[in-house]
């Protein structure tokens, strides 16, 4: 038997054991031993908490600058208040 057999034979024997459970603690239980054995690397677990401040910071949010935004509506000669601007997209 090569080992590239063995190993599909073994996967298979792996296979059916888990299809032989039939008790939902038991599958929780494979199922925290196969995670914990090879964490899936695109889902990552919830946190139970996080702040504004710390989803601010992963998303690099830097808001807006009233003064920067006042200099270029002063530049483009816009006579519109900036709330009636924002209305207007609404």
């Amino acid at each position: 038997m090569t080992a590239k057999s063995d190993l599909k034979t073994r996967k298979y024997k792996l296979i059916a054991r888990i299809e032989a459970v039939q008790k939902e603690d038991e599958l929780n239980k494979l199922e925290e031993l196969v995670e914990k054995a090879w964490p899936d690397p695109v889902f990552k677990p919830l946190r139970k908490q996080i702040t504004l401040e710390e989803i601010l910071a992963e998303q690099n949010f830097r808001g807006f600058n009233r003064e920067e935004i006042d200099k270029i509506i002063a530049e483009i000669g816009l006579e519109e208040p900036l709330e009636d601007l924002l209305a207007m997209l609404n």
